[in-house]
């Protein structure tokens, strides 16, 4: 169904830490179809971050789309921490706010609280 998607990552609760020393500094991508955008990085954020952006993106035939957290490195490439798969039919809705589990490598990694509106 044809539309516009604003989605917003609002928080994470992350269990899967990329850093043995210090705090990670996070940011996520959103992926959907062709679409992509990368939100800024929630410095020293560590297991805890908080973002204020929201996303538009046009609603196509997609399904499902994909919310990646990574932690950025400035000597090395950044590293994933966790992924979440969210399924669209949930935005149908007028607004819907809920946790989503990340997962990395198949294994738990946390949750984000995404507030999505269609």
């Amino acid at each position: 169904m044809p539309g516009t998607l604003s989605i917003r990552p609002i928080e994470a609760r992350i269990t899967h830490n990329t850093r043995l020393i210090g705090s990670m500094d996070t940011y996520y991508q959103i992926l959907m179809g062709y679409q992509s955008f990368r939100s800024k990085l929630c410095l020293s954020g560590g297991k805890n971050p908080h973002w204020d952006s929201v996303v538009t993106l046009k609603k196509s035939d997609e399904n499902t789309l994909f919310i990646v957290l990574k932690d950025h490195h400035v000597s090395s490439a950044d590293k994933t921490i966790g992924v979440c798969q969210v399924d669209l039919s949930d935005a149908r809705q007028k607004e819907n706010m809920q946790w989503y589990p990340l997962y990395f490598e198949e294994k738990p990694a946390g949750e984000i609280l995404v507030n999505m509106v269609f």
